[in-house]
């Protein structure tokens, strides 16, 4: 007794032309916003590391940036 008919095959290229439509104007959008307006790097590609300090009180900044020089850190 069969209680589910069970189809073997799967018609993947009966929307073989549908899908080509949708791959190629997908394609050519993101061609032509990349023309129009351009790659737009932000920080995540500058690389680097960042980090945060929380003082109890005012920080003397002065002092703080003479010891980061002294560690031989640059660009902070």
């Amino acid at each position: 007794m069969e209680f589910f008919k069970i189809r073997r095959d799967i018609p993947f290229m009966r929307h073989a032309l549908i899908f080509n439509i949708i791959s190629f104007v997908t394609f050519a959008l993101a061609v032509l916003f990349l023309f129009t307006r351009g790659l737009h790097l932000s920080v995540e590609f500058t690389g680097g590391t960042l980090m945060e300090v929380n003082y109890a009180q005012a920080a003397d900044v002065g002092k703080i940036r003479d010891t980061v020089a002294r560690l031989g850190l640059n660009d902070v």
